[in-house]
């Protein structure tokens, strides 16, 4: 059985979660890359600025998304006891 045919017969929702765990990893990686890269390139001053946007952001993202994905999960895996 090969790793096309295994991907074929996982369910929507593990298809889902290795996407998810897959794109979580590759995004890690490009912010461990870029950093070295930033800190370079950029005075203090400026690197500064951009870490201050990026807590900014980070604070509106919670504000403004909630973090509905993680209630959602909550709600399902309570709703769903006997299906996980």
């Amino acid at each position: 059985m090969n790793i096309t045919s295994k991907y074929r017969s996982l369910s929507i929702q593990a298809r889902a979660a290795l996407w998810f765990t897959i794109c979580s990893f590759l995004q890690k990686g490009i912010s461990f890359i870029t950093v070295p890269i930033f800190t370079r390139l950029m005075s203090t001053e400026e690197y500064g600025t951009y870490t201050v946007y990026l807590s900014w952001l980070q604070i509106l993202t919670i504000l403004t998304s909630l973090y509905l994905f993680n209630g959602v999960y909550d709600n399902a895996m309570a709703k769903y006891e006997k299906q996980r």
